[in-house]
């Protein structure tokens, strides 16, 4: 999802997954336990400076995410559900409506308030976020 933002091509998710989680075989068995756990946190940048695009920490208050969106780029969040966490992106704001866009790996894209972001869809919490520009 990030890729779209920088003039790379995205790399398949199953070998963000072998390189960043030093599995193997991820695009043959990406329900794998090896493949198919959390990015932990300190790789994100990493990650996102592999695709050619820079990750920046930004405060979780609305207020943050709507100026980060509005600066360009996309907005990566980390949700934790309780027993994992969970990454998903916000591509843009509709001021009129005062709603995100969200891009999410598991429910795709979607309308999402201010709220069910703050509350990771209602199955926990927003804990820490990202603004993702090209480098």
């Amino acid at each position: 999802m990030a890729a779209s933002a920088s003039a790379r091509a995205a790399p398949a998710q199953c070998v963000i997954a072998g390189q960043f989680l030093g599995a193997s075989g991820c695009c043959v068995n990406g329900s794998s336990p090896q493949c198919n756990q959390t990015l932990p946190e300190d790789s994100v940048g990493a990650l996102f400076s592999s695709l050619g695009l820079t990750a920046a920490t930004i405060p979780l208050s609305s207020r943050a995410l709507v100026q980060a969106l509005s600066a360009g780029g996309l907005v990566l969040l980390m949700f934790d559900l309780g027993n994992a966490f969970h990454y998903a992106l916000l591509t843009g704001y509709d001021a009129v409506e005062a709603i995100f866009r969200a891009a999410d790996p598991r429910y795709g894209e979607f309308p999402a308030s201010a709220d069910q972001i703050a509350s990771g869809y209602g199955q926990g919490s927003l804990v820490r976020a990202w603004r993702i520009t090209s480098q």
